[in-house]
């Protein structure tokens, strides 16, 4: 069985974020084939979840199949924000975001 999940590209870093499908989401440089960090989220299904970089490259917003968004910082694997969307039913397989900056 074949499975395809959601990928992003970092426009400041060129970073890539991958769905993994099973532990959360794999952060991996431009450069290098393994991952330099793994964002881990229960998952209770198998089905595409979205990962979005957020604040220039610095933070990762990822969904869930439960409910959940979860913000982490970059440089550590441990959720900075958990937002409650919905039930542990539902899954939040899109997610965007805009950053602001002041001149």
């Amino acid at each position: 069985m074949l499975f395809s999940g959601n990928i992003n590209v970092c426009p400041s870093t060129g970073s890539l974020l991958i769905d993994n499908m099973t532990t959360g989401f794999d952060l991996y440089s431009a450069n290098r084939p393994t991952p330099i960090r793994t964002f881990k989220i229960d998952a209770h299904r198998r089905f595409v979840k979205a990962g979005v970089f957020a604040e220039m490259g610095r933070a990762v917003v990822c969904g869930s199949d439960h409910g959940k968004v979860y913000v982490f910082g970059i440089d550590d694997g441990k959720p900075c924000q958990i937002l409650k969307h919905g039930t542990a039913e539902q899954m939040i397989q899109a997610v965007e975001v805009i950053s602001s900056t002041r001149l």
